[in-house]
This record gives C-alpha cells, sequence and structure tokens, in this order.
C-alpha cells in the first residue's frame, strides 16, 4: 500500500462510483491500474481494467444500488513480475434510486 496514494469519489448514482486518484507517487513503470469494488458484507468484487496506463479517472458501472462499496486501485509495475502497490480502500455507498416510497392515503 502506498499511503499517500488515495482515491476519491467523484460522482454516484444507484449503478455506479466514479473515481479519481492522483498520479503514482513513484517513480517505477507502470504496466496498467486495476480498480476494485469490493460489496461489503458479502465478499463479491468486480475488477476493472483500467484501458490506459496513465488514467487517473475511472467510472465502474453494474453496481447494485444502496450498497456499501470499498473501493481501491491497484497498480501494477511492468518488467517486474507480481509487483503491485494499492490505494488504501476507500467507502461509500452507491445511490438508492428505483426504490418507491408508500403513500398513504387516509380516507
Amino acid at each position: 500500500m502506498v499511503p499517500s496514494w488515495n482515491i476519491t469519489f467523484t460522482s454516484k448514482t444507484s449503478s455506479s462510483l466514479s473515481i479519481r486518484w492522483p498520479n503514482f507517487p513513484l517513480n517505477v513503470p507502470l504496466q496498467q491500474f486495476l480498480v476494485i469494488y469490493t460489496k461489503q458484507k458479502s465478499n463479491v468484487s468486480l475488477v476493472f481494467q483500467v484501458s490506459k496506463r496513465y488514467t487517473t479517472h475511472y467510472t465502474g458501472r453494474i453496481l447494485k444500488g444502496y450498497e456499501l462499496y470499498a473501493v481501491k486501485v491497484i497498480a501494477i509495475m511492468s518488467n517486474v513480475g507480481n509487483v503491485t502497490y494499492s490505494t488504501e480502500a476507500a467507502f461509500t455507498r452507491t445511490d438508492e434510486g428505483g426504490k418507491r416510497q408508500k403513500v398513504l392515503s387516509f380516507g
């Protein structure tokens, strides 16, 4: 884990969470980033490969509404096998969306 390398949430819907992170702080060649969304209390994770090596943002889609997720970014070094660095996990909940409230009428 790289302590000074953190993510922030930039937007959310009932099925997506957008994040941003600063440039990777270590001077090492990177091969790719992975973004991991882990649904809490179920240990189900969605892993997304970031398409460009120097990207500093990502939106994870196909998430469940009103669920708490732990999100982190993994940096994979190039030219070195199995060496990775990660951000600390950040936690947030997707929006509720689609949930109807009952309207009571008294007559």
